[in-house]
């Protein structure tokens, strides 16, 4: 069986739920490999290969945050998968001669102004996906059945943040954890009840 192979039929309920940790060990093999095989070989393949031949569209949830156990600790991290993805090639970076260099730097300053937004918005979702680890812990380890109440204002103030920041943080966001795919503005006062996507 090739290492594909396993990870889909030995570890597909572990995989829909992007614990990789867990398939690494089931496999004997680094979590690096596992994240390596998924980016460069899974990603382009579909659960549903039939779906082509239908009219109707599906939509899909990616996950923006990564909560996954390893031991007795929790780990959190960004799917990059869901952030579009683009760099600035050095040669045009060092571009600063000749009559076409205004022309391309007004275009650099476009680009390090979105790095830095997506790098923004990276960073805040990860504060949010550690405070949640902090603060719902109970709830990830299956000892709770439903997230501790909290509110925009409350996690706002421990990041110092606006709650405008992040309601439009976590606005159509999802975090992958051992309790499922859940909504992010599932864990706040008024909407508990829907938490749980699948």
């Amino acid at each position: 069986k090739t290492l594909i192979y396993k990870i889909i039929d030995e570890n597909y309920h572990y995989f829909i739920q992007n614990r990789l940790s867990l398939i690494a060990k089931n496999l004997n093999l680094p979590v690096q490999k596992i994240k390596s095989i998924i980016h460069t070989e899974l990603k382009f393949l579909t659960p549903f290969p039939g779906h082509q031949f239908l009219k109707t569209a599906t939509s899909f949830v990616l996950p923006d945050i990564l909560i996954e156990k390893e031991g007795d600790t929790f780990t959190v991290e960004i799917n990059d998968n869901s952030f579009p993805s683009f760099h600035i090639n050095p040669f045009y970076a060092n571009f600063t001669e000749g009559k076409e260099a205004s022309f391309i730097q007004s275009y650099l300053s476009s680009g390090r102004w979105l790095l830095r937004i997506l790098e923004r918005r990276k960073k805040i979702l990860l504060d949010i996906g550690n405070y949640l680890v902090k603060h719902q812990q109970e709830f990830f380890e299956g000892i709770a059945d439903t997230p501790n109440p909290m509110t925009m204002q409350t996690m706002a103030k421990e990041l110092n943040v606006t709650p405008s920041t992040i309601s439009r943080a976590i606005a159509n966001k999802y975090l992958s954890s051992p309790k499922g795919i859940l909504k992010l503005r599932g864990f706040f006062t008024g909407v508990l009840k829907t938490c749980l996507l699948y």
